[in-house]
C-alpha cells in the first residue's frame, strides 16, 4: 500500500499557503477541499520477510482548486478514475458544495 510523505514542498510550488487557499482552511478546517497535485516517488521501502516493496509518494506541487467551473472537472476527473480502478459507477460519499469545496465525505474515505 502506498504512502504519502508529510510534508508540501517549498515555495510556489505550494499552492496551499497563500492566494486564498490558506484563509479557507483556516476558516472552515472541517470542510474538504479539493486539490490537484503532482507526486513523485521519494522513497520505496522493502519487507524483507515479504518481498514487497511499498511506495512513498511526495508531493511535487499542489494546488487548490478555487472555481467551481475547476471543481466540476476535477470532480468528473475523479469519478471516471475511481470507476475505471474500482468498477463502481459513482464514488461514495462526495458532494461539490462549492468552489474547491467537497462535503459528504465520510470518515473512513478521507
Amino acid at each position: 500500500m502506498a504512502k504519502l510523505a508529510g510534508k508540501l514542498p517549498k515555495g510556489n510550488r505550494d499552492g496551499l499557503s497563500g492566494s486564498g487557499a490558506e484563509q479557507l482552511l483556516l476558516s472552515e478546517p472541517a470542510t474538504a477541499r479539493l486539490v490537484v497535485a503532482i507526486v513523485d516517488c521519494s522513497r520505496i521501502t522493502t519487507d524483507v520477510d515479504t518481498g514487497e516493496d511499498e511506495p512513498t509518494a511526495r508531493i511535487q506541487r499542489i494546488e487548490m482548486i478555487l472555481d467551481a467551473a475547476d471543481a466540476d472537472q476535477v470532480r468528473d476527473i475523479l469519478e471516471r478514475r475511481y470507476r475505471q480502478r474500482t468498477g463502481v459507477t459513482e464514488l461514495p460519499g462526495l458532494q461539490i458544495v462549492g468552489p474547491g469545496m467537497a462535503a459528504g465525505i465520510a470518515d473512513e474515505d478521507r
